[in-house]
């Protein structure tokens, strides 16, 4: 832990004898260590564009959505490059039965639609005792989203869960589940919420999955004109 309070995970040392010896070409990179992975390739050869036609992305849910820092603030710049508006809601504290009996989502898209919905809520869920008894309001909050567009963010846990995770998992349809409970983010003294650096990596590895054709997600592979909606 530095001196900022935030919590390290020491990477894997990275091995360089061969490329010291010529037997191998070194990784390119700024820092000379190794590139990031190529996206992920689907049935075309070609990956899907995130949010490709969308014009405004809501993400709402628990403190995890971010405030001024986290993952509301590594999302807006990669939607704003595709012209897409993100509007960020979070709710500190809250869980998954008070965020659907407060119908916060439906007030929400009432005043300002959007064309695809992020949901971020179990994180104040992950050790209740009886998880099964939130399925009911798990499937309220998914009916709220309608027929737009939506992806349910699992709780990025950090030590473990008593089974909410897969409560989520199994009832957030038509949400796209998205599970972050196996990431390894950088968190904040608390252990709990994360840093911007882990903020960053969560969205990169929402990126990633969005890039694969998912059932209940449309599938892109060119972004069509700013403006553009194809819902």
């Amino acid at each position: 832990m530095d001196a900022r309070g935030v919590r390290r995970v020491a990477a894997p040392m990275v091995l360089a004898f061969l490329v010291a010896a010529g037997l191998g070409a070194r990784p390119a990179g700024a820092d000379g260590g190794v590139p990031p992975a190529p996206p992920p390739a689907t049935a075309s050869g070609t990956p899907c564009v995130p949010f490709a036609g969308a014009r405004r992305v809501l993400l709402a849910g628990d403190s995890m959505v971010g405030f001024r820092g986290g993952l509301s603030k590594a999302l807006s710049p990669r939607l704003a490059a595709q012209g897409i508006q993100l509007r960020a809601d979070p709710w500190n504290g809250v869980g998954i039965e008070r965020y659907a009996r407060d119908g916060r989502l439906s007030r929400l898209l009432g005043e300002r639609d959007a064309d695809v919905v992020l949901v971020s809520l179990g994180t104040n869920d992950v050790f209740v005792p009886h998880p099964q008894a939130l399925v009911p309001w798990v499937k309220s909050i998914a009916r709220s989203v309608g027929a737009r567009r939506c992806v349910w963010l699992g709780p990025p846990t950090w030590k473990g869960d008593t089974g909410v995770v897969a409560v989520i998992r199994a009832h957030a349809a038509p949400c796209v589940f998205f599970d972050g409970s196996g990431l390894d983010l950088e968190r904040l003294r608390d252990g709990i919420h994360l840093t911007d650096a882990g903020g960053e990596a969560w969205a990169a590895a929402l990126w990633r999955f969005l890039e694969e054709e998912r059932p209940g997600l449309q599938c892109m592979r060119t972004s069509p004109p700013q403006g553009t909606s194809t819902d």
